[in-house]
């Protein structure tokens, strides 16, 4: 504001201060910053729609927030909302039993994916091909939503 307005001081003081909360806020995210995320920051309120994750964000907690988010925004109804809790818990013990450690959105690859359908074919005995299919798509569903 040009300072020859009324109460410009106060007015660019107040606009500073805005400023640099949003700056330490997208400093402080580490994860892709999306339109979501910046709209979220500028809203500054904990209320938003968006919740901010980071890269160090487990998973599995992630594969939950995404499934009940999308169910609360009526994306899909009940029965598909519960296979999905399943198929989540399905992974969720796929990597508590054979990686060991928790699984974050940063050491997401395909190589994961693909230990983790021979899992399911060889661990699991799965012989339905769209059975790993539907388990496959609820973690690409999870993994889609953040682009």
């Amino acid at each position: 504001m040009k300072s020859s307005a009324k109460n410009a001081a106060r007015i660019n003081a107040r606009l500073y201060d805005i400023k640099r909360k949003i700056d330490k806020a997208l400093l402080e995210y580490d994860g892709p910053i999306t339109i979501d995320v910046i709209r979220s920051i500028m809203c500054g309120d904990d209320n938003s729609e968006v919740q901010l994750h980071s890269i160090k964000t487990c998973f599995i907690e992630y594969a939950r927030y995404v499934n009940d988010m999308k169910y609360t925004k009526k994306a899909y109804g009940d029965s598909s909302w519960y296979n999905k809790v399943k198929y989540i818990d399905v992974f969720e013990t796929f990597i508590k039993h054979f990686l060991k450690k928790r699984f974050t959105l940063e050491d997401l690859n395909v190589s994961i994916f693909d230990e983790y359908i021979e899992y399911e074919y060889e661990v699991r005995k799965y012989k339905d091909p769209e059975a790993v299919n539907n388990m496959i798509r609820t973690q690409n569903t999870t993994i889609k939503s953040d682009t």
